[in-house]
């Protein structure tokens, strides 16, 4: 280094000293710990040996979503054949008044994984998704904001099938934050047939021979998306935080506008009320305000990156994005973001923070 200052117009600048490859920039205690592999020999001598170190590389892979139920689960339904149906005959006596419909599901693992199966759901009047069979009963697929008006928009947004994604940039950071790979979701041949199968080979991305230690992913979203499968890993810790102290949870409804305010709505472990701002203020409720009594008030309590308005599992289950990877170990990280005027929330995608 020259030991110039440092500014917008003038860069950081140097002598070069020598070129090597990234293993040193990966890992700068390899530049102290270097030997010279070059030993002058004279005969009659004694070469001590030189031991030559190696490690077997980590990987870290997954694969990129693109939601327009944002709420960090991919759907397989296909709402193109949704259709509604009459109230079945074994339903019970409380979900006669719920909308029924016949959904096809592809299904993605067990014995019929890669085809299609007719399944049976129902949308109550809290915008509560259930698929329900008169054997195994009602399992919750999905909560949809009251921001949908009518059980029809609930069905659009909670049977649209979520293809896997190509192109989204995915970054790799070390322990100190720093970027040390970027690539981007593609289509993988993983069984090598020369086909790709878009149910199992779109929108993989792939970081592999990385030494051993901690790491992190981070999407690249444009300013029209949002992730929703996780928030920025300098956000992750204060929603850890936030779910330890409180035990948020969600209600059946969100309770969307209650306030006049565009807000949503969730409970902690003690049944006290909070709501979230499109901004991502959140604030425990002031009883005496909303609904009849005018614009809801509240107390603050933290700021939150606005994935977590668009996908409130994010206060209940925080996420975490950071990985400490051992020699040879593989994990597996699926990621996923939206598009804002692909949600619910289009009418108010300008309001939602980044």
């Amino acid at each position: 280094w020259n030991g110039k200052t440092i500014t917008a117009t003038a860069p950081l600048s140097g002598t070069l000293a020598g070129t090597l490859n990234n293993f040193y920039y990966r890992d700068v205690s390899l530049l102290a710990a270097a030997q010279n592999p070059v030993i002058p020999v004279t005969g009659g001598t004694t070469v001590s040996r030189i031991d030559f170190g190696n490690y077997r590389p980590a990987v870290i892979e997954g694969r990129t979503w693109l939601e327009i139920d944002p709420n960090g689960s991919r759907g397989t339904t296909l709402l193109p054949q949704a259709v509604v149906i009459a109230v079945p005959e074994a339903a019970p006596p409380a979900l006669r008044t719920a909308v029924w419909y016949e959904v096809p599901v592809l299904e993605t693992s067990g014995p019929a994984a890669g085809t299609t199966v007719r399944r049976t759901f129902f949308i109550n009047a809290s915008n509560e998704v259930w698929q329900w069979s008169a054997t195994t009963g009602s399992t919750l697929l999905s909560r949809v904001s009251k921001a949908a008006k009518t059980p029809g928009d609930v069905a659009a947004i909670a049977f649209a099938f979520e293809n896997w994604q190509n192109d989204i940039t995915v970054e790799l950071l070390n322990d100190a934050g720093f970027v040390v790979a970027r690539t981007n979701s593609a289509s993988l041949d993983r069984n090598t047939d020369g086909i790709i199968q878009p149910e199992a080979e779109n929108g993989w991305y792939r970081f592999s021979t990385l030494l051993p230690g901690n790491y992190s992913l981070r999407q690249v979203v444009p300013a029209s998306s949002r992730t929703t499968s996780e928030v920025g890993t300098n956000a992750q810790t204060g929603l850890r935080t936030l779910a330890e102290n409180y035990g948020f949870t969600a209600d059946a409804s969100d309770h969307y506008n209650f306030g006049g305010l565009n807000e949503r709505w969730f409970r902690s472990r003690r049944a006290e009320w909070f709501y979230i701002l499109p901004n991502g203020q959140i604030f425990q409720w002031d009883r005496l305000s909303g609904g009849t009594k005018g614009p809801v008030k509240g107390t603050p309590i933290a700021k939150v990156p606005g994935s977590v308005y668009l996908n409130l599992s994010l206060l209940f289950r925080p996420v975490s994005t950071r990985l400490t990877m051992a020699s040879a170990q593989s994990s597996l990280l699926n990621l996923s973001q939206t598009r804002l005027l692909d949600t619910v929330f289009a009418g108010i995608a300008q309001q939602i923070a980044d």
